[in-house]
């Protein structure tokens, strides 16, 4: 046994000839490194810059390989960020041109019949063009040839109401 004094404390320990003890305790140990490791005393300590935040403005601490990546200061920011971009500029973003159960949507948010994400139907689209007006929304625009993503004028027939639109094609159903 040997006689050594602690490198935090200095109160005098005991250990083992072969042990190399610093130490008097795990508590005097991590008193130690947890003084010389903070801050810039850390070996893997690296300064950091002030970016501001695109959305709130605030101030950011960031390590200098994030300054160009960094934009934001949290999620609810990196949420709103997402928020303010315009659809075209999103990165799936595909023309304004979207496919949903056969039928093709076009993006039209100043329409006044457009859906709350501001799509409508590309038939009623192609039907008023030709109409020169708008249709109300008790118009109905059917596809002669059963093909819901053929939107030429020859293949669509306009009916007055869906009533008229289904005593017709029922009839051609039987």
């Amino acid at each position: 046994m040997i006689i050594k004094n602690c490198a935090n404390c200095g109160i005098e320990f005991s250990s083992h000839k072969c042990q190399k003890k610093r130490f008097c305790s795990r508590k005097c140990f991590h008193k130690k490194h947890g003084e010389e490791m903070r801050g810039s005393n850390h070996p893997n300590f690296k300064e950091k810059t002030l970016v501001s935040c695109e959305i709130c403005s605030k101030e950011i601490k960031v390590i200098p390989s994030r300054v160009g990546r960094t934009k934001v200061c949290s999620l609810a920011c990196r949420y709103e960020k997402q928020r303010r971009k315009p659809k075209e500029k999103q990165w799936n973003w595909k023309g304004g041109i979207k496919k949903h159960q056969g039928y093709i949507y076009i993006y039209k948010p100043e329409h006044p019949f457009s859906i709350k994400t501001g799509y409508i139907f590309e038939h009623r689209l192609v039907m008023e063009k030709h109409l020169g007006r708008y249709l109300n929304s008790k118009e109905v625009v059917h596809h002669l040839n059963g093909d819901t993503e053929d939107n030429r004028i020859e293949n669509l027939k306009l009916f007055k109401s869906n009533g008229e639109h289904l005593r017709e094609t029922a009839c051609h159903k039987k």
